[in-house]
Parts: C-alpha cells; structure tokens; sequence
C-alpha cells in the first residue's frame, strides 16, 4: 500500500519512484564524472544549448520561413504538445536534481545551473530533441534527421 507523499501528502508513492530515479542518476553521474574536464564541459553546454528555448524559437522560424509554413505549424504544435507533456510527467515523476540532491558528491559544469531549473526526470532537452527533429524526419525523410532524432 502507499503512504502519504512526504512531500505533498498525497497518497501516492511519488516520492519513492522519485527517489530511486535520484539514485540511478547519481551512480551514473559519478561514473560521467570520471571524463570530465574543462573542454568536454564547453561542448555538452553547447550541446545543451540545442535544447533551449531559444534554439527552438530560431529552428521553429527557419522551418517556417525556409521550408515550408504547413512544416513549422506542424513542429511547433507537436514542439508545444511534447512540453505540456514533460511538464506533466515531471510533476508526476517529481524527481530532485542530483546535484541538488548530493551536492557532495555531484560536480555541475560551471554555467550549467542555468539550464537545469525544475525536476529532472524526464529530460525536456531529450523529449524536445527526440519529437522536433522525429517530427522532421517523418516530414521531410532525411536520414540524417533520424540519427539527430534517436541521438538523445
């Protein structure tokens, strides 16, 4: 049976689940963290640029002004419908940045806390990447867009 969410009092085991995402995070995390170094830091923050909001308001209106219209309408909408749904998630899912977490044990590439507001699990940068770039290798077929699509 569940008990009441520690955090919201709810009857549900939120808080659990959220816990055991916390801690495969965490082991993977520290795994990462042996690769780490200066260089690798700059490219997964420019990476991690790819996912923001302002990356996707550029995409959004080249697809519109340099494919086709009916091309940006269609990856806009999908675009907001895939954010509604991480939103949703994440507050079902109701997960703790590792970082915030075990701020011992978790290194946070400087700049990076700008880009990691809210809960953690799941990703909007993967789910936004996997539905945008998906939406536009089933629309235009490119092969190459299957690979950036798949690639989170």
């Amino acid at each position: 049976t569940c008990l009441p969410c520690t955090c919201c009092s709810s009857r549900s085991c939120r808080r659990e689940i959220a816990m055991v995402f916390t801690a495969l995070q965490l082991h993977v995390l520290q795994w990462l963290q042996h690769f780490a170094c200066p260089f690798l830091d700059h490219v997964f923050l420019g990476i991690t640029y790819l996912g923001s909001d302002k990356f996707y308001l550029l995409l959004l209106s080249l697809l519109y002004w340099n494919v086709s219209p009916k091309c940006g309408y269609r990856v806009a909408l999908l675009f907001l419908v895939s954010v509604l749904l991480n939103g949703g998630l994440k507050e079902l899912a109701h997960t703790t940045r590792p970082f915030l977490a075990y701020p011992d044990l978790i290194r946070i590439a400087p700049g990076a806390e700008a880009t990691a507001g809210g809960c953690a699990f799941p990703s909007g940068h993967a789910q936004g990447t996997t539905a945008v770039w998906g939406a536009l290798w089933v629309m235009l077929r490119k092969p190459w867009l299957l690979a950036v699509a798949v690639a989170p």
